[in-house]
């Protein structure tokens, strides 16, 4: 876990066996170039604070969503106004 102190509370994800691989596969890339074996959750949560610093600039309008393409697509559309600011 990170060095800050926080609260942290375990949560289960159910997802698809390809996107377990991949974040296997991401956690094992970052051993390459003297870096270490990164674990999946270590990758997830850096993924939640990437989009919580998109949020806090250009804000990710989820209202109205009804399906995770909508998600998808809204995150998407915010990624791309954070970087054309």
């Amino acid at each position: 876990m990170p060095g800050n102190i926080e609260n942290f509370v375990k949560t289960t994800i159910p997802m698809p066996q390809r996107m377990v691989k991949f974040l296997h596969d991401l956690g094992i890339e970052a051993r390459t170039g003297n870096g270490r074996v990164m674990a999946k959750t270590d990758i997830i949560r850096a993924v939640v604070e990437v989009l919580e610093e998109i949020d806090k600039k250009v804000k990710i309008d989820l209202s109205g969503t009804r399906t995770q393409d909508e998600i998808k697509d809204r995150i998407k559309e915010a990624i791309k106004k954070y970087n054309n600011r």
